[in-house]
C-alpha cells in the first residue's frame, strides 16, 4: 500500500559466513518506557519501541474510513487530527538464540530510530542477536536491518522470511532503489516454507494478503 515503503532484499545463499565479530558483553537491563518485558512460559520476551508513524487523518493513504477512525479516536480519548502507528519489534530469548521479530524502520517514514537503544535497555547488544524473523518486507519492518552507512545493524544474525516473501521482495528491488540494503543483507538471508518451525518455540503462521509471503509467528512455551 501507499502507507508502507517497499524495502526489498537480495538473493541469499544457504550457508552463512562465519562471524568475525567478537561476542559483545550484554549491557545492564535498565528501566525504560520503550521496553515492555513479559514472559510466555519459560521464554523472556520484550516489546521494543522503534518509534511511530504519524499520519494526518485527512491523509488519502489511510486505508480506513475517516468517519469511523474519528469515532474510534474520540472513544479512546485521543486527538482526532492524526493516527499514530506504533512500531514495536519483539525480542524473544529462545535458549541460546536471541531472536528479533522484525527490525523496525531504521529512521525511515518519519520514525525515531529507537530500536537499538531499546534493545540495549533490554540487556541485549545488536551483536548478540542471532536471528531476525521478518513478517514482510515493507520499510517499517526491514528498514532497521542496516545502518545509515549501509552496514548491518545486527552483524551476526541470520535474516529469515518465507520464500514467497523473498521472491516478492526481489521483484521490486530495482524500483525501490534498495541496492545498499540488498548488498548488505545478501549473505545473511535464509528462507523457509509457510508453517515452518523456526526455533523450538517459534512457528511461522501464514498470513498471506498484505504481501504474498506475509507471515506471523506463534510463540509457545509450556502451556502458554
Amino acid at each position: 500500500t501507499g502507507l508502507m515503503l517497499g524495502a526489498v532484499l537480495g538473493v541469499a545463499g544457504c550457508q552463512q559466513p562465519a562471524s568475525t565479530t567478537e561476542p559483545a558483553t550484554a549491557p545492564a537491563v535498565v528501566a525504560s518506557p520503550d521496553v515492555h518485558p513479559f514472559q510466555v512460559g519459560a521464554l523472556q520476551l520484550a516489546s521494543l519501541r522503534d518509534g511511530e508513524i504519524v499520519l494526518p487523518l485527512d491523509n488519502e493513504m489511510l486505508p480506513w474510513d475517516r468517519t469511523e477512525a474519528t469515532a474510534a479516536l474520540q472513544a479512546a480519548g485521543q486527538p482526532t487530527d492524526a493516527v499514530h502507528l506504533s512500531i514495536q519489534p519483539l525480542l524473544v530469548r529462545d535458549g541460546d538464540r536471541v531472536v528479533l521479530i522484525d527490525a523496525g524502520a531504521g529512521g525511515q517514514m518519519g520514525t525515531q530510530n529507537k530500536l537499538v537503544a531499546s534493545l540495549r535497555a533490554a540487556g541485549v547488544t545488536p551483536e548478540q542477536v542471532t536471528d531476525v524473523l521478518i513478517s514482510h518486507a515493507h520499510g517499517d519492518h526491514v528498514g532497521g536491518l542496516v545502518k545509515a552507512q549501509g552496514a548491518l545493524t545486527f552483524p551476526n544474525a541470520t535474516i529469515r522470511m518465507t520464500g514467497a516473501e523473498w521472491a516478492h521482495a526481489r521483484e521490486g528491488a530495482e524500483a525501490a532503489d534498495a541496492g545498499p540494503l540488498v548488498a548488505a543483507i545478501t549473505p545473511r538471508v535464509q528462507t523457509f516454507e509457510p508453517g515452518a518451525q523456526i526455533t523450538p518455540f517459534i512457528r511461522a503462521v501464514p498470513l498471506d494478503g498484505h504481501t504474498p509471503g506475509h507471515t506471523g509467528y506463534e510463540i509457545a512455551s509450556g502451556q502458554e
